[in-house]
């Protein structure tokens, strides 16, 4: 299975939170996927790899409803460049040690002028 692919735009120096959803459809039912034991979102800049999980402290938070939502901090966002210079994957990783991309990307860093 390809991962599905979309790209995103990250205002550098915020710390606005993003929020996956994981779900299937099967059978023109949408349901929350379930059964995986960690998410991972891993950000490719030109010069750093920023990993963040759903690990006690590993800066993703697993939601009810099947959504991992990220929390970017002011250091995560400025270490994005300005233009289209990043990659990014979400993946899904199971106790089996099974583990599936599900959403790659390009992020377009934008602003991140202001000094705070």
């Amino acid at each position: 299975m390809r991962p599905a692919t979309f790209n995103l735009e990250i205002v550098r120096g915020n710390s606005r939170p993003m929020t996956f959803r994981v779900a299937v459809t099967q059978n023109g039912a949408t349901q929350t996927w379930s059964g995986w034991e960690r998410a991972v979102l891993t950000i490719q800049t030109p010069k750093a790899v920023i990993r963040k999980t759903t690990d006690a402290e590993g800066g993703l938070t697993q939601q009810e409803d099947g959504a991992v939502t990220w929390l970017p901090t002011v250091e995560d966002t400025r270490s994005i460049p300005s233009g289209r210079l990043t990659s990014y994957e979400f993946e899904l990783q199971w106790a089996s040690g099974e583990q599936r991309t599900l959403l790659a990307g390009m992020i377009t860093g934008i602003g991140g002028i202001n000094s705070d």
